[in-house]
């Protein structure tokens, strides 16, 4: 059935198929990938077998899926039933994943052929706006390559093995290199940027290319965070929900870093994250609060170089958000973290939305009203391959 359906869409003049089969090679970083085509893709089919059902990797892939149809009208999500009937669907795990609202083609007892045409005649109501959640992530880092050439585009691009079309626009070809930078992982995408690196403008001072390198290295690297789980960020950290903290199984704050700058692709620039280590052996609760808001006090002034006494920093906070409000962040271990804590430290800093690593205390009772835990969580050990791949990655392209 899969093979079917791809050689039918290859044949379309209209339509470029992907499949992980097919197009992940290894070592691939396959969530940067995945991320790729779920938020970049203007259509997409699932298709559900007896063993798609049982799959750990098909109801990832379609959690994503389902996020996206649910929040994109102009997105088209197509489920297949192969081999299963609805009934089969409804008790396995992906129930309660998919949208009951979108129609299935079912095919159970028919012919591949059958399947195929179906799908096809759906596929031609699908809406290409060219603007998706993926080309949103990227425009930021597209904005970073303002400095180059197209010609110094088109040589970083070879080394990612894309083809920059040459009578693509120039701003065009910025955005679409930047998707691609964002979707080869980090170990792939080295090679183009220490060839954009060499092509600096001259006048740039040491600083300043530095500079320029990490906030390209955080961009690519930032691929890896899956899309749903940053979309409550904004609504949380701009006050236009019931939550002020959100909750993550992760135990580093550079972990917190990618996901708040994922999260504020809208903004003219980053949000800023304080990191904050926590407290222990406080006799008690009030005793911690008055602690750990001293330092929170004390990251907070040296993060955001603010010249201001400790007591009076929650003014400063409270006028610099009435003027523009951009949301300032700071990250908590877990450990130890109650609600009423977090209540504490949301009546000293109102505006401040703290980002808690909840690391394996995951299942400690917080008030939903506190905190929100993001979702998808993080898949046992993956934090961990991440932050190995990004230090070895920012060791790899850094300047001397």
């Amino acid at each position: 059935m899969q093979s079917a359906l791809v050689e039918a869409l290859k044949a379309s003049p209209t339509a470029v198929p992907l499949m992980d089969r097919t197009d992940l090679e290894p070592g691939d970083m396959w969530r940067a990938r995945i991320n790729l085509w779920v938020g970049g893709c203007d259509a997409a089919v699932i298709l559900l077998s007896n063993k798609a059902l049982a799959s750990a990797w098909v109801s990832y892939e379609a959690a994503l899926l389902s996020y996206r149809a649910k929040r994109d009208t102009s997105f088209l999500l197509i489920p297949v039933y192969v081999g299963v009937s609805p009934k089969q669907v409804e008790e396995s795990p992906l129930h309660p994943i998919l949208p009951t609202e979108i129609q299935a083609i079912q095919g159970a007892g028919r012919s591949t052929k059958y399947i195929v045409t179906k799908v096809l005649k759906r596929l031609d109501k699908a809406v290409c706006l060219g603007n998706t959640p993926v080309e949103r992530r990227a425009r930021r880092l597209a904005r970073l390559l303002d400095l180059f050439k197209e010609n110094h585009l088109r040589e970083a691009a070879a080394f990612i093995h894309y083809d920059l079309k040459p009578w693509l626009p120039a701003d065009d070809a910025q955005l679409l290199l930047a998707v691609q930078l964002q979707s080869v992982g980090m170990k792939a995408a080295v090679p183009a940027l220490l060839s954009l690196e060499t092509n600096l403008p001259a006048n740039m001072s040491g600083q300043e290319k530095a500079d320029w390198l990490q906030k390209v290295v955080d961009l690519v690297a930032s691929s890896w965070v899956d899309q749903p789980a940053i979309e409550c960020i904004p609504l949380i950290a701009k006050g236009e929900t019931s939550h002020c903290s959100v909750g993550l199984n992760a135990t580093d704050p550079r972990t917190a870093t990618m996901y708040v700058l994922c999260s504020c692709t809208e903004e003219p620039k980053p949000w800023k994250l304080v990191m904050c280590d926590g407290v222990v052996g406080q006799d008690s609760v009030e005793q911690t609060i008055k602690a750990l808001s001293s330092k929170v006090a004390k990251a907070l002034i040296e993060g955001l170089i603010l010249k201001c006494k400790p007591e009076d920093l929650t003014a400063v906070l409270e006028r610099r958000s009435a003027f523009y409000p951009r949301p300032v962040f700071v990250s908590l271990p877990g450990e130890g973290i109650s609600a009423e804590i977090l209540h504490g430290l949301r009546r000293a800093f109102p505006r401040v939305t703290f980002f808690v690593l909840m690391g394996e205390a995951m299942g400690e009772p917080l008030s939903d009203m506190v905190l929100k835990i993001l979702f998808p969580h993080l898949v046992s050990g993956d934090e961990a391959i991440f932050l190995d791949t990004y230090e070895k990655f920012r060791e790899n392209v850094s300047l001397p």
